[in-house]
Order: C-alpha cells, then structure tokens, then sequence
C-alpha cells in the first residue's frame, strides 16, 4: 500500500495534526474558485509574489536537478520529465 504523507504513517504526525488528502494547499484551491480573478491588479501581483516566495522550499535543490538530468541522459529521444 503506497503511503501518500508522512502523517499518514504510524507515529508519523502529531496527535492533533491536520491531514489533508491532497496535492493541492486547500486554501489556495479554494481562492482560486473566483476570488483571484476578482483582485485588482496590483493585489493579484502582490498575492503572486507572497505564495511564491512560500514555496521558495518546494523547489528541487541543484543536487537534485543535476542527478534528474544525468538520468535523463541516459534515456532515448522523445522521452520527458513529468
């Protein structure tokens, strides 16, 4: 059985730890049902720039890259990193 968290482990999360079934931040999600679209311009960009700088550490170290592609090389033409 694949486990999809941490949380979901025995023992893997604090006893009153929130789990949410998804890949996707839930209040993020649900922003995105309308209201985003409604912000002005300039309080769009500024929300932008605030969740990017957020997930600044969901982003794969160079170490990470780096072994990706040497991978990658060794793969045939035509084939694609998803």
């Amino acid at each position: 059985q694949r486990c999809r968290s941490a949380a979901a482990c025995p023992g893997g999360a604090a006893p009153d730890a929130l789990a949410v079934s998804s890949r996707i931040n839930c209040v993020f999600m649900n922003m995105l049902r309308g209201y985003v679209w409604t912000l002005l311009e300039r309080d769009l960009a500024l929300l932008r720039r605030a969740y990017h700088a957020a997930t600044r550490c969901l982003r794969p170290s160079q170490r990470v890259l780096d072994r990706v592609d040497a991978v990658c090389r060794e793969w045939g033409q035509g084939s694609h990193v998803v």
